[in-house]
């Protein structure tokens, strides 16, 4: 597999988070990524009750540095979106709210925006900005700083809780927003500079991810007091037609390399990961790609991956020889198929068949035309053909047996309306034929 899957959802208690168990889902449905550590024991317990959320450092702790990223499981990933959270207090101690936004999160590295509240001299009206990477030996890199006292109140005379903090991204640029809700009920707009400040990223940040929450320096025994949890996919923007457009691409992707093993069907969660890959884009983004892959598969997937670079202008464009010509010329050129091959190859994976002599002789002739490579992939994985497939291959990994005629229509048009996506239509029929 790709990337380890996601710890089951806890059925009876918080579950502590710390070095031996960073990331996974939590009571409540959160998915935790760990920022920072601190000592080998160190650990949280977390639990999201409705939009409340509860943090807490165990008694046994020893230190408080600590740091998580907490996004809900029912969340998705974009590239454009914005987080909310309230903070209740304490004020006497370190304890440091704030929100992610782009997060990433595999049981081995978290990778985020991060807006949070100031701690250091106790200057909390003051919101920090990083970029954070826990693989790296400095996790966090500071890329802004905001006086929020006409928002937030001044050191010593600062406004009452609860504190709201919320955060959006668009593209590359971050805007922050706080108010104290005691004293401003209605919630401030976007355009009211008193209580929102706004940052350009750098080219480095995410380009897509997870939107979710950050606590931090809890001392043992503590609880964060946190509130009112709220997550928004921002609509209609290119930053998120783009990711839906990586997005059905990496999972066509994933079909290709991944079909001819069913029980290896891609996940949604490695779709995301490869979708971060391809939204991040460039030379840099391919290279990358030989680690998501497993060993034993990594020549075949390279070679459909070059295939589709090929055929996709957005990625001609981004994989140019002008960006690296080592890359380009020692990756991608040495190994396009003849249109023979690819017809072939794409047959095998879309339909677990070989193509007929009338259907290899018509799509050549269209590809010898110019008819783009990246439209036969989604002419032929969107077939009715392809539909039977899909469903047929769900069904065997849902309730391990083939489905009905009747299925078989059922969720091929489910399949449509899902935008063929297998991973939401085995979840679909996994909640569907369980409910029977």
């Amino acid at each position: 597999m790709f990337f380890a899957a996601l710890l089951l959802l806890s059925a009876c208690r918080p579950q502590t988070i710390g070095p031996t168990h960073h990331s996974g889902t939590l009571q409540g449905g959160l998915l935790v990524g760990a920022l920072t550590y601190d000592g080998p024991t160190d650990r949280y317990l977390a639990n999201l009750e409705d939009d409340d959320v509860e943090v807490r450092a165990p008694r046994s702790n020893r230190n408080g540095n600590l740091r998580l990223a907490l996004t809900p499981i029912e969340t998705p990933a974009s590239a454009d979106h914005g987080s909310c959270i309230t903070w209740n207090g304490p004020t006497t101690s370190l304890n440091q709210p704030g929100v992610v936004l782009r997060a990433r999160i595999t049981p081995n590295a978290t990778k985020a925006i991060l807006i949070s509240q100031n701690v250091w001299m106790h200057a909390r009206n003051i919101l920090n900005v990083h970029l954070v990477d826990s693989t790296l030996k400095q996790p966090l890199e500071q890329i802004g700083g905001f006086n929020m006292t006409s928002a937030l109140g001044a050191l010593f005379t600062p406004e009452p809780l609860p504190w709201r903090i919320c955060a959006q991204v668009k593209g590359r640029e971050l805007a922050i927003k706080a108010w104290s809700t005691a004293s401003t009920f209605d919630a401030p707009d976007w355009q009211d500079t008193r209580y929102v400040r706004r940052l350009e990223l750098p080219p480095d940040a995410p380009t897509s991810g997870l939107p979710g929450i950050y606590v931090g320096h809890l001392s043992p025994g503590e609880e964060a007091q946190l509130s009112d949890l709220e997550t928004e996919h921002l609509a209609h923007t290119d930053g998120n037609l783009r990711w839906e457009q990586s997005r059905q691409w990496a999972a066509s992707l994933l079909d290709l390399t991944m079909a001819s093993a069913p029980t290896s069907a891609p996940t949604a969660a490695q779709i995301d990961q490869f979708s971060h890959v391809v939204m991040d884009g460039g030379a840099k983004g391919a290279a990358q790609w030989a680690s998501l892959i497993s060993s034993s598969r990594q020549r075949a997937a390279q070679d459909v991956y070059r295939q589709f670079l090929d055929a996709e202008p957005p990625q001609r464009e981004a994989i140019s020889v002008g960006q690296s010509e080592s890359v380009a010329a020692s990756v991608f050129a040495p190994l396009r198929l003849p249109h023979e091959q690819w017809v072939a190859l794409l047959y095998q994976r879309a339909l677990h068949r070989e193509p007929a002599p009338t259907e290899l002789a018509w799509w050549t002739g269209q590809l010898r035309r110019g008819y783009p490579r990246e439209l036969a992939v989604r002419h032929v994985f969107r077939s009715s053909e392809s539909q039977r497939v899909q469903v047929h291959q769900a069904m065997q990994e849902v309730a391990a047996r083939s489905p009905t005629s009747q299925e078989t229509d059922y969720f091929s048009a489910l399949f449509v309306q899902l935008g063929y996506d297998p991973p939401r239509l085995r979840a679909r029929m996994h909640v569907e034929i369980n409910a029977v």
